[in-house]
């Protein structure tokens, strides 16, 4: 490696090393690798899913932080669902901040719209997991990391219940790993509150 780059990679880690110094922040990060060390990801490639929310970028954070720790490659990716004129915009603004303020690179991945014949947010989640399946397959990755929470565990719970599910489709959600045509979705924050994970967001100011 060069001079420059062994730079830079220092310095990206110094970075990030400092942040884990405070208490709150050191915290959840534990939490965070020990929902991981089950798995040993050392060495190994890891997609994030990054959206722009406290949930998203509190993983991205974190993983940043455990790749650099354990010399595991990262792969954030954002998903532009052009479900809205303006998705395209904030996704670009997105990988720019990424980029510029903690020197994260990201990847926008996108699908040209055909007939929707279910509602929006079943489309929408059905292509973002046919998207990341996609790019972990053309990548070789097997694992992928999203920003679930506790707060969505209990909605998630409650919009089943009222659409009637069985008991299976209730506690479906409740997993911390699960398989996706043999992806490992890792939910490492599925325990946490949302109100948590935004106050370390507006620390780093995210």
């Amino acid at each position: 490696m060069k001079r420059k780059s062994l730079s830079v990679t220092k310095k990206t880690l110094n970075f990030y090393l400092t942040k884990l110094k405070d208490p709150q922040v050191r915290k959840l990060y534990n939490l965070f690798s020990n929902n991981l060390a089950s798995m040993d990801l050392t060495n190994k490639k890891i997609m994030v899913g990054v959206s722009g929310g406290v949930d998203s970028l509190s993983v991205l954070f974190f993983a940043k932080c455990y790749a650099l720790k354990h010399k595991a490659k990262l792969y954030p990716v954002i998903i532009d669902h052009k479900l809205r004129e303006e998705s395209t915009t904030e996704a670009l603004k997105l990988k720019y901040k990424l980029k510029k303020n903690f020197n994260i690179n990201c990847k926008i991945l996108s699908k040209k719209i055909t007939k929707i014949d279910k509602n929006i947010q079943s489309y929408a989640r059905d292509l973002r997991y046919d998207l990341f399946f996609k790019e972990c397959k053309k990548h070789k990755i097997n694992y992928l990391l999203l920003g679930h929470h506790k707060d969505d565990l209990i909605e998630n719970f409650f919009i089943r219940l009222i659409r009637g599910s069985g008991l299976k489709g209730l506690v479906s959600f409740n997993k911390n790993l699960s398989d996706y045509h043999g992806l490992k979705i890792i939910r490492p924050f599925l325990s946490i509150p949302k109100k948590k994970l935004k106050v370390l967001i507006e620390k780093e100011n995210f």
